[in-house]
């Protein structure tokens, strides 16, 4: 079965291409974030950044 001039199963290009490798670092990357989100939760950060979003919040319209 031909599909715009090839034969069916065949590639674009050299017969003889590798698949590009795959890449590492932005696995990692994403890996060192998550476990530094995870240690940010655990510690408790995202209620100490509320509190301080309302603190400041209530503050910039004259209340706190």
């Amino acid at each position: 079965m031909r599909h715009n001039g090839k034969e069916a199963g065949e590639v674009q290009g050299r017969a003889d291409q590798r698949p590009a490798p795959v890449r590492k670092a932005p696995f990692l990357v994403l890996l060192f974030f998550v476990i530094l989100f995870a240690l940010g939760v655990a510690a408790g950060e995202p209620r100490r950044v509320l509190e301080q979003a309302v603190s400041i919040c209530l503050s910039c319209i004259g209340i706190g």
